[in-house]
């Protein structure tokens, strides 16, 4: 993201103030008109074939969306369920472009991406629901696995909640990369204190920082802040992010 003066954090800080103070806050996919129009729009800036990854179709409908919209592209689209959520969608969109930096094809950055999802691992603290129908969770420890959110956790204290993901992450021999992000300002004191934990661990090769977007904040509240980890394998560089 543009530094904390950008317009885009300042829009985000704008919509979390607002869900702190109780709006009511609902997320929809979008249509396949709007994926087709995206997808003619990239072949008219020259663009031969499409990598579309998305959030697993588990939990949305974007990848059926997706799907449809590709049948009207003038190119070629791979449209990708990544079986991911939140930044694990970036972190495999993030390896596909490294292997198309690097002269791959298509077939090998979704090989790469897909390789890449099956190894990401996320956990997160959720302070508290953000309205009904949402995460169903309060002060608790949560992650993402199949489609599904379990709850690792319960009753964790927002100051022992940086601790607690830490050691989730270092209960694994590494060397790993991670990523940590955080919803609202008001959570980005808890993501800064994971970061740092993580920072100083031997088994931890870097650490990414991200910034929570509203389609992930209005289910997980603005105060929530988590991390995404993966193996670094120095015999895979395809699967290495660093």
């Amino acid at each position: 993201l543009p530094g904390p003066g950008g317009v885009l954090p300042r829009r985000l800080d704008a919509f979390d103030a607002r869900l702190a103070a109780g709006a009511d806050v609902t997320t929809a996919t979008p249509g396949p008109g709007a994926f087709a129009d995206a997808y003619e729009r990239l072949a008219g800036d020259g663009a031969r074939e499409v990598i579309s990854l998305h959030l697993d179709e588990r939990l949305s409908g974007v990848v059926a969306a997706a799907r449809l919209g590709a049948e009207a592209a003038p190119v070629p689209v791979h449209v990708v369920d990544t079986r991911q959520v939140s930044f694990g969608v970036g972190l495999c969109a993030l390896q596909a472009r490294r292997v198309l930096d690097g002269r791959g094809g298509s077939t090998a950055a979704i090989a790469a991406a897909r390789r890449l999802s099956t190894r990401l691992r996320n956990a997160s603290f959720v302070a508290a629901p953000s309205s009904p129908g949402r995460i169903d969770a309060r002060d608790a420890l949560i992650t993402v696995v199949e489609g599904a959110t379990t709850v690792i956790d319960a009753g964790v204290d927002a100051r022992a909640a940086p601790e607690r993901l830490a050691a989730l992450v270092l209960s694994g021999p590494g060397p790993f990369g991670v990523a940590v992000g955080h919803a609202g300002p008001e959570a980005r004191d808890g993501a800064d204190a994971l970061a740092r934990l993580l920072e100083g661990a031997p088994a931890v090769e870097g650490v990414l920082r991200y910034r929570v977007g509203p389609s992930v904040s209005a289910h997980t509240g603005p105060r929530a802040f988590g991390c995404f980890w993966w193996p670094s394998d120095e015999a895979d560089p395809e699967a290495r992010l660093d």
